[in-house]
């Protein structure tokens, strides 16, 4: 079933709502995930983050210690050309946690460093997903940033962005990418979005990131996993777009 409404009166533009459901494969075929979330936050780490990172701990931190019980989290961050690191990888969360010691490897990692490279750690996704599938196949990723890469080759550093991602393409259900500030790469952060098929917003002030971090977590169990379905038309014009939580997925 389809609805339109009309957009303009001079020329042919059209929003165009359609029920996908008919196209969604039933239950008997797909394949039943579990409902625990593994989190992954990764976090730029580069000089020009030294302001931020001090507050970035404290929500980040804040943010954690609710995650329901059986979720689990895995942090790493990155700077320049072979600089970066996933330091904790499926810290499960349940009532006896010492949340101490999470808060104090998170804090001790969260200084400013180099420059900004982003592949090398997204690179490095790939192998957590797969470290941690036995435990569950529901994947999470928040990226912040506030900068550009800096590498010798950043026409590779582009290239080897979008193999990273194409690696993790379909094990990551719900991605949300954050910039902050005005001086980051908004058009590659939007073109990383859309490889992963997840969301990305724009973060002018600090006060707005315990928002952003809510929403990717409550959005990450909101969303059971991607599942694959072909239309029976593609639009010679126009855009395709879903929405999901607060996020919109082109």
């Amino acid at each position: 079933m389809s609805r339109y409404v009309r957009l303009s009166q001079t020329q042919p533009l059209f929003l165009v709502e359609r029920d996908v459901t008919e196209f969604i494969p039933t239950v008997e075929d797909i394949s039943i995930v579990e409902k625990s979330v593994n989190h992954m936050f990764l976090i730029d780490r580069s000089g020009s983050m030294s302001a931020v990172l001090p507050k970035l701990g404290d929500d980040l931190v804040a943010r954690l210690k609710e995650l329901p019980n059986g979720d689990s989290v895995s942090f790493g961050w990155f700077s320049g050309e072979g600089d970066y690191h996933f330091v904790i990888k499926g810290f499960k969360i349940s009532e006896g946690n010492d949340f101490k010691i999470l808060e104090d490897i998170i804090r001790r990692n969260l200084s400013p460093r180099g420059c900004t490279c982003f592949s090398e750690i997204l690179f490095d996704v790939n192998q957590v997903i797969e470290d941690l599938l036995p435990f569950g196949n529901l994947f999470s990723l928040f990226f912040f940033t506030d900068g550009y890469p800096v590498v010798s080759n950043y026409t590779q550093e582009i290239i080897n962005i979008q193999k990273a991602i194409e690696k993790v393409s379909g094990k990551i259900s719900t991605a949300l990418l954050v910039g902050y500030g005005e001086y980051y790469n908004r058009e590659l952060l939007s073109q990383m979005s859309e490889w992963f098929g997840g969301s990305m917003v724009h973060n002018s002030e600090l006060k707005d990131l315990r928002y952003h971090i809510e929403s990717f977590i409550l959005d990450s169990h909101e969303n059971s996993g991607k599942v694959d379905i072909s239309l029976d038309s593609n639009p010679t014009q126009g855009i395709v777009f879903s929405l999901n939580g607060r996020s919109t997925l082109s």
